[in-house]
Parts: structure tokens; sequence; C-alpha cells
């Protein structure tokens, strides 16, 4: 069991909580302060703008962007995040290969038994294949359900620019910009919106303040399902964190094992 150790805040902390616990970094293609550009990998780093980026190379060498900001302490937890969600997944599911089941042939198929146990063996994993196909056909029909219910058309969260005014949707609330404050406003027809979609993220040419800094957007994390229902307790606005000092997370893994092949490379975390 790994000893509790203080949870990482920043980049470099990250980095040094990582080879306190022998994580062979690279091999586990985790690019901590990297801007890593090749498939398969999963990194932090600090833009030339002061933002830190959270991000996956999938496979097919696109990037999806987990967190672009300005606050070191909530990127940071993004990616420490998904290095235990990493290590959980390979706890969980260990690879079938004679490396880590240590049977015999024999005991593995099933063939040097009785007939009958064989026979029981192969109907046990009939009935598994069944249930995980109806799990799959399940999660597809709960996929459609909410698509009809939440149509995509102007509903991507962001910035957009309609009549020379900027707008800002957040997944639950249009505001609107007006002077020098956002305001809400969803007093009008928003489903017309898809084609004056103009970017998730702020830049300084828009000519508008940065909702991330006004006084509505410490609720989105409250309700955004895209990053995770944490018990920490932050106020994501104050940048002031209320994480637990310690990990009592157990870290002890042989990592010289790792196969970065069991990660899914195509979702997009």
């Amino acid at each position: 069991m790994s000893e509790p150790y203080p949870k990482p805040k920043t980049v470099a902390e990250l980095l040094e909580f990582c080879s306190q616990h022998n994580m062979p970094l690279r091999k586990m293609r985790f690019f901590i302060g990297e801007d890593y550009p090749e498939p398969k990998a999963f990194g932090i780093f600090q833009d030339a703008e002061g933002d830190f980026i959270v991000y996956k190379n999938k496979a097919d060498g696109s990037r999806a962007v987990r967190y672009k900001g300005p606050d070191e302490a909530f990127a940071v937890n993004e990616i420490y995040q998904k290095l235990k969600d990493e290590v959980d997944k390979r706890r969980s599911s260990p690879r079938s290969s004679g490396r880590s089941s240590g049977r015999s042939y024999e005991d593995r198929t099933g063939y040097g038994g009785s007939a009958g146990n064989f026979a029981a063996e192969k109907r046990e994993n009939t009935n598994k294949n069944h249930a995980v196909t109806f799990i799959i056909l399940a999660m597809i029909v709960g996929i459609i359900v909410i698509l009809i219910k939440e149509p995509v058309s102007g509903r991507s969260r962001g910035y957009y620019l309609y009549d020379d005014n900027y707008y800002y949707y957040d997944n639950t609330d249009w505001y609107y910009y007006s002077g020098d404050d956002w305001y809400i406003v969803n007093d009008r027809d928003f489903s017309d919106m898809s084609e004056h979609y103009v970017d998730e993220f702020y830049n300084s040419s828009y000519g508008v303040g940065d909702f991330t800094q006004s006084e509505f957007y410490d609720g989105y994390y409250e309700r955004s399902a895209d990053y995770g229902d944490y018990d920490n307790n932050y106020d994501y606005g104050g940048y002031d964190y209320d994480y637990d000092d310690y990990d009592d997370y157990d870290w002890d893994y042989d990592y010289d094992d790792w196969d970065y092949g069991d990660t899914d490379w195509n979702d997009d975390w």
C-alpha cells in the first residue's frame, strides 16, 4: 500500500508525485509539462498565453482538449484523475495472457478437465456474451433518446456572434454581453444559433469580457457532467481549492507491465 503523499497542485508537483511512485510516464503515454504532438497521448502544458492545456491525442492524431484556462490546480487535477482512472482500469480488467493469469493451457481452456466442466464453462461464457450485448444495445438506445431530447444544433458550449453581438451558452442558459458585463437571457428562440458558433474558448479579439471570469461561471462547473462530480469543494472563480492535503490512493502497481494499447484511444477522454 502506498504511503499518503501530498496531492499535486502544480505541474512541477505532479512530476515529482509521479517520480515518487516510479511511474514510467512516457511508456504510459502521459506527457507532463509537454505539448506532445504524436497520436495516443495524454498531456498537460502551459501555452504562450499562460493558459494550462489538458489534452488527449487520439488514435487518429486528432486532439481533444479537456481543459484550457488559467487555473493550474484545476488542470493538474484533471490529468491526475486520469492517471488514477487508467490505473484503475488495468486493475479491474487484467490482461488475459498467460503472463497475467499464471494458469496452464489446460486450466485456461478447460480441455484438461471433464467434458461436463468444459460444457459448463462454455455455457457461462455464452451467457456473459449475451449480457454484454444487451448492455451495449441499452447504451445505444439511451444515446439515441438523449439526442432526440437535446438536439445538437445550436447547443455547443461556448461563444456565439449574432448581429455583431456576442452570446455565450453553457449547456444550461444563454448569456448576452452588453456594456462591460454578461447577463442571462433566455427570452428569445436560440434554435437558429448553430451557424453563429465561434469557439468554446475565449479570445481577446472578441472585444468582450471573458465569460469564465463572470459571476455566472462558478455554477457551470457544479452542474457540468464534462468535468466530473468532485467531492473536494472548490470555488473555481476564486481559484480557492479545498482538496484533501494527502492522497490515500494505493498507487502501488507493476508499471513495467504497462501496455498503453489497453487504453481506449478513440474516445475524447
